[in-house]
């Protein structure tokens, strides 16, 4: 007869990934926090999420950033966020998150000044 444990094999790989997954959700938007100086190329509203085509001063290159509410980082301003930020002003961007084409992901814009 097989001894039984508290926990099977199973569970504590299950509990393992659950809690692996908890720590990764909350660890990667930390990770890739990102700060750089640029201006605002152009507004896209596509079916009520808003995103900003940003320049990087430092490297000239333009890429597009999505403005969503972070309950980890505390923003809930993200409508109010977007009328804010004017054409042709040198802003230092707070961003966070990868750009990943295949996923269509974007790098959030946590904050501006």
């Amino acid at each position: 007869m097989k001894n039984s444990s508290v926990f099977d094999d199973f569970e504590v790989i299950f509990i393992l990934l659950i809690f692996v997954s908890i720590v990764l959700s909350i660890a990667f938007p930390i990770v890739t926090i990102r700060t750089f100086e640029g201006t605002l190329e152009d507004r896209i509203v596509d079916q009520g999420n808003t995103f900003l085509v940003l320049k990087n001063i430092s490297n000239g290159k333009t890429e597009v950033f999505e403005n969503e509410d972070s309950l980890l980082f505390w923003k809930f301003n993200s409508t109010d966020f977007v009328k804010d930020i004017k054409p042709g002003v040198i802003y230092r961007f707070k961003v966070n998150g990868l750009r990943i084409p295949i996923f269509s992901m974007y790098r959030n814009i946590l904050s501006f000044k």
